[in-house]
């Protein structure tokens, strides 16, 4: 959702829709911006504009009204990652690591975490950009991580 209204994107098996305020589609995505079809497209983020990052093989990004961008390559070990997306930065959070990255596809860095955490059921950005948070998986605890530029 995006935080200003009802906006959304529904992601099913083979392809990505845009839906408004009163449930209606109004744009459907089935190929990766590579040219490609979506190959059952999994976890995404959503930044506040309506931008997308989602994973398909590979992480795809598209703007607010669904135009593609580019694709980039994931880090290894990055295939069942949790995605948060600001619009600029993208972070992939998987069982033991943070990989951050930019929309333009830049170097990934790679942060590790205690194993005691297990990975997250979700993770985000916060509004003022400082930190990244989540939820860790099968609980209710929230971590977050100070971003440091």
């Amino acid at each position: 959702f995006q935080p200003q209204g009802g906006r959304r994107w529904v992601i099913a098996y083979s392809s990505i829709t845009r839906v408004d305020e009163e449930g209606r589609g109004v744009r459907t995505i089935d190929k990766r911006p590579d040219g490609t079809w979506l190959q059952s497209p999994d976890e995404a983020g959503m930044a506040p504009d309506g931008s997308l990052a989602v994973i398909s093989e590979s992480l795809c990004l598209y703007g607010p009204t669904g135009e593609p961008l580019r694709t980039i390559p994931m880090p290894e070990g990055s295939k069942y990652a949790r995605v948060a997306f600001d619009g600029k930065r993208i972070a992939l959070v998987t069982q033991d690591a943070i990989f951050l990255g930019d929309r333009e596809g830049g170097a990934w860095k790679r942060y590790p975490f205690p194993e005691k955490y297990n990975g997250f059921g979700a993770v985000w950005f916060s509004e003022d950009g400082q930190r990244l948070e989540g939820v860790l998986f099968r609980s209710a605890k929230r971590l977050a991580f100070l971003l440091l530029d």
